[in-house]
């Protein structure tokens, strides 16, 4: 089966899906089909990107502040392992393992740190995101699953509007809305890339612009975002990220999800916010119930010996002619203050 006909077969399976969930309820609007149909075929077309391999280059701008995170992304299933590298913030390991995040910033004296998804997201903001929702938003976090960027389930209404064309792509548009903040999305029914996100909501508006390879190719990630924010007819943030690179179906070796990932220095403690409690110590291979004692410390490396490079002998000759200079010119100083002073 060629792509054509795989797209094909795709809408015409996604439309009858919608059709199905899309039966209105009295009191309720109405969610047409063949938008519904539109968004399920940009869900199933990301979702088949797995396992990955990514990384990320975002730059956020707010109130003329720049913030810079600089990510390498491994992804299998529902396992992620994110490394924000040198020149973010801060550099940090993550873990994310279907609702559990492990976290360790790379800071002498930092404890490993266990905590829910829903934290992670709210309240520490982790850039541990998955990839595959570029696009759908000016803040990716971790938390944000590809289901619930795209509206698919939570939606009130959706319909389909006017074509359009961007960059010469035509696309379908979608309106879909929650409560009083409705989102529309320009969606190339061909090959389900979403190339424009526009929210409207009570005081402003965002608008989120994607760009692809060429039509010749069927990535449906894009290789660049830009997201602006603006309420009260002013920007409020700008959000640029750039996909450095993307490998899509490579195996990523599994112990690339375990804790010795991390390179953990010995007796860094584990603290599991789930719980609030010290779960163990750090030992080389896995948490103890205490530290490692000194005793059993792996001995310092031995220092190497200190050499002296051997002179050359045409460089010893050099030092004692040198030599005998200085003291010929010390001596006739010597005798010319003592004719001065006589």
């Amino acid at each position: 089966m060629n792509r054509s006909m795989l797209r094909n077969w795709r809408l015409f399976f996604t439309l009858a899906l919608g059709g199905a969930v899309a039966l209105p309820i009295f009191g309720q609007e109405v969610k047409s089909p063949e938008a519904l149909a539109l968004l399920h075929g940009v869900l199933s077309a990301r979702n088949d990107i797995d396992p990955l391999r990514a990384e990320l280059l975002l730059r956020f701008e707010v109130s003329g502040n720049e913030t810079t995170f600089h990510l390498t992304v491994d992804q299998q299933g529902d396992k992620r392992r994110v490394e924000q590298l040198n020149g973010s913030i801060e550099p940090v390991s993550y873990l994310v393992e279907g609702d559990i995040v492990s976290g360790y910033r790379r800071k002498a004296n930092e404890d490993f740190q266990i905590y829910g998804i829903h934290r992670s997201g709210s309240i520490r903001g982790d850039m541990a995101f998955d990839p595959r929702i570029v696009g759908l938003s000016d803040m990716p976090s971790v938390d944000d699953s590809l289901t619930n960027s795209l509206w698919v389930d939570r939606c009130e209404s959706a319909r389909v509007l006017e074509d359009g064309i961007i960059g010469g792509v035509s696309c379908r548009r979608v309106e879909a809305n929650i409560e009083n903040i409705v989102s529309e999305f320009w969606i190339s029914d061909s090959s389900f890339r979403l190339y424009r996100r526009v929210f409207t909501y009570s005081g402003g508006t965002l608008q989120i612009d994607s760009q692809y390879e060429g039509a010749d190719s069927d990535r449906v990630l894009p290789t660049s975002v830009f997201a602006k924010r603006v309420e009260g007819g002013d920007t409020v943030r700008e959000m640029t990220l750039t996909v450095k690179s993307l490998e899509v179906n490579v195996p990523i070796p599994p112990e690339r999800f375990t804790t010795q990932s991390f390179n953990l220095p010995i007796n860094t403690m584990r603290n599991d916010y789930r719980i609030s409690r010290i779960t163990g110590y750090w030992n080389g291979l896995e948490f103890t119930e205490n530290p490692v004692s000194a005793e059993r410390l792996p001995p310092p490396a031995p220092l190497k010996p200190t050499t002296v490079a051997a002179v050359p002998r045409s460089r010893t000759w050099l030092i004692v002619l040198n030599a005998m200079a200085l003291i010929a010119l010390g001596g006739y100083a010597w005798r010319r203050s003592r004719v001065r002073t006589r």
